[in-house]
């Protein structure tokens, strides 16, 4: 009997702005299969040996060669001084879809990928949130993100990159149950040394996984949270959860975001059908005393709350995520954001809180699969920006981006 071992190519791509000190760091999927073409990864060496769990090998792009991030049309003095910016630019919350499909034609072109049709789009209710066009004789990537909710107009960014530039990092396996949900996740470095795992396990009215264990191996902590369990933004770990005695999650034991240093409580609460719809957590009075004075506590009634609320489609998928938690307590990155999913459940995007503006992220999928092909990270804090003709232009901004690679053998 034939055995069928799927191999998918994770390629990261990290960008940071090393030339200013005021830098930060940290539905409807249609998918061209040109894609799973144009990227030809550098081999692993010494990849886990073939078992019956789909195994995928991953690479990474740092710092490669960069293009000019701005258009032709942009002031001279607003182009990057070193040449070595990313080429990302922002533009779109003051220029109206007219103006902004005509900038992004220009930038396309100016880059040779301009296509009538993009080679793959990302949709949420109607609105094309991500698009990209690929190259694979020149090797190279565009990719068009929606913000979704600025005012006036949903902003727009642009990021070009080559698909040359990448290295191998890691391999990845993955275990699927009977529904194709992903249940086990274990992680090896380039030695093929195994470095992490993670099981997990759903449960009827929860949209996301509890982790049934989670095991650090060799320490490899740099990725392990930008690798594993990714298509997850909350890791809730099954042995914090208390069930009634029908199976339904009525309260978590533990702070949901760091629970080696916090002590909090959660209570789960249901809607109507009977799906989560909102989960409060309580800092305990130990953390509240270590963390908060009287004064914040008065002025900020939630100082010592947290709140994640659920809503979701006529097809009973998840529909949005949103989140808070305490500034004073957790800091202010990422201290409050949305999350939206496709028509089937699939986390497709999310925008979160940090002090200088916000970051964001994109999740692209293959046709019907779970698990993304593409994970994109964009902070909003550009290097720098120009106004030309009545649009401001913002250009540097941080980015870091995750792509998969299928390939079946036999």
């Amino acid at each position: 009997m034939k055995r069928v071992l799927a191999i998918i190519t994770f390629l990261f791509i990290f960008i940071s702005t090393s030339c200013s000190t005021n830098q930060y760091s940290s539905n409807e999927n249609v998918h061209n299969a040109t894609v799973n073409n144009a990227i030809s990864p550098t081999a692993v060496t010494n990849t886990p040996k073939p078992t019956d769990i789909p195994s995928y090998t991953i690479s990474c792009f740092e710092n490669g060669n960069i293009e000019e991030p701005l258009l032709n049309t942009i002031e001279p003095e607003a182009l990057t001084k070193d040449g070595k910016l990313p080429d990302v630019l922002s533009f779109g919350f003051n220029v109206d879809e007219k103006q902004q499909a005509e900038f992004i034609k220009s930038y396309l072109q100016e880059r040779g990928m301009y296509k009538e049709v993009p080679d793959g789009v990302t949709n949420y209710n109607g609105i094309n949130i991500a698009e990209y066009y690929i190259d694979k004789e020149k090797r190279k990537i565009c990719f068009v993100f929606r913000v979704l909710g600025s005012v006036p107009q949903d902003g727009r960014f642009c990021i070009t990159m080559n698909l040359d530039d990448m290295k191998g990092i890691a391999n990845l396996t993955y275990r699927y149950d009977k529904k194709n949900d992903t249940v086990y996740e274990n992680l090896y470095d380039t030695n093929g040394k195994q470095a992490a795992n993670i099981s997990y396990r759903y449960i009827p009215n929860v949209p996301f996984p509890f982790i049934t264990e989670y095991k650090d191996v060799n320490n490899y902590k740099e990725a392990i949270g930008d690798v594993l369990f990714r298509s997850q933004k909350f890791w809730i770990y099954e042995k914090m959860a208390t069930l009634d005695k029908s199976g339904k999650w009525i309260r978590y034991n533990t702070d949901i975001y760091e629970p080696d240093r916090l002590h909090s409580h959660n209570v789960c609460s249901y809607d109507k059908s009977g799906k989560l719809d909102k989960i409060e957590g309580q800092l305990s009075q130990a953390d509240i005393k270590e963390y908060l004075d009287k004064e914040t506590l008065t002025e900020f009634k939630d100082a010592d709350k947290s709140e994640i609320n659920l809503s979701y489609q006529d097809n009973g998928n998840l529909d949005t995520i949103t989140y808070y938690r305490s500034q004073w307590v957790y800091g202010t990155y990422d201290s409050s954001g949305e999350i939206k999913y496709d028509e089937s459940g699939r986390m497709i995007y999310e925008d979160a809180y940090v002090t200088h503006g916000s970051f964001y992220n994109y999740y692209l999928y293959n046709g019907d699969e779970k698990k993304p092909w593409a994970c994109i990270y964009v902070d909003s804090m550009p290097y720098s920006g120009s106004e030309k003709d009545g649009i401001d232009y913002y250009y540097g901004q941080n980015y870091s981006i995750y792509l998969y690679q299928p390939v079946n053998t036999d």
